[in-house]
């Protein structure tokens, strides 16, 4: 998805349709995992997110139930290898050999 249709979507309300709370708290858990330098802990994430443990713990049971992150034997978390499939993908849709051919092209001359 480009920058101009996301940040249309997030500016135009839709006659009561409003993004799930739920949904959004949760993959506040992947950003606030990202922010890590190495795996962290039940009780460092849900500081970080400035929840309750058990809040946490039931954002990252979801995660790790859909594989976007791992549960380590020591019982803290990390991100997983997911992440880098969907990046791709996000590379891939972002046809940026296309949107800098013009740019390169205006180099080249």
């Amino acid at each position: 998805m480009d920058s101009l249709y996301s940040n249309r979507i997030l500016s135009e309300p839709v006659s009561g349709v409003r993004p799930l709370s739920t949904a959004l708290k949760t993959l506040e858990v992947l950003e606030a995992l990202a922010q890590f330098p190495q795996q962290a802990r039940l009780s460092e994430i849900a500081d970080k997110l400035g929840v309750s443990r058990p809040t946490a713990f039931q954002r990252l049971l979801t995660l790790v139930r859909a594989g976007w992150i791992e549960q380590m034997e020591d019982s803290s978390y990390r991100l997983s290898l997911k992440l880098v499939g969907m990046a791709g993908a996000a590379l891939e849709q972002a046809h940026l050999g296309q949107r800098t051919l013009v740019a390169l092209r205006e180099l080249a001359t």
